[in-house]
């Protein structure tokens, strides 16, 4: 249902799913995902970095993509509330 929700309210935007980790022994990654082109980037972050400053790194990391590669409106989905509270 709630993809079905997600799909008809952002019809015709291509979707940029964004997300970070950090593991049980600090280790940091930020990710993104664009599945309508088919394309994924991840990094390894700083062992020290909070996973907040990881999540913007996620969404920062999506942009350059988005800004080169696509004319079409694009809808950023995040689970991390604070991070897009906070931009």
């Amino acid at each position: 249902m709630k993809n079905l929700a997600l799909e008809k309210s952002y019809k015709g935007s291509i979707h940029v799913f964004t997300d970070a980790s950090k593991t049980t022994d600090n280790k940091t990654s930020a990710a993104f995902c664009i599945p309508e082109f088919n394309t994924e980037h991840s990094v390894r972050l700083n062992d020290n970095i909070i996973i907040f400053a990881a999540e913007l790194c996620a969404i920062k990391l999506a942009l350059p993509w988005v800004i080169s590669n696509s004319d079409k409106n694009v809808s950023i989905f995040s689970d991390s509330y604070s991070s897009l509270h906070a931009i």
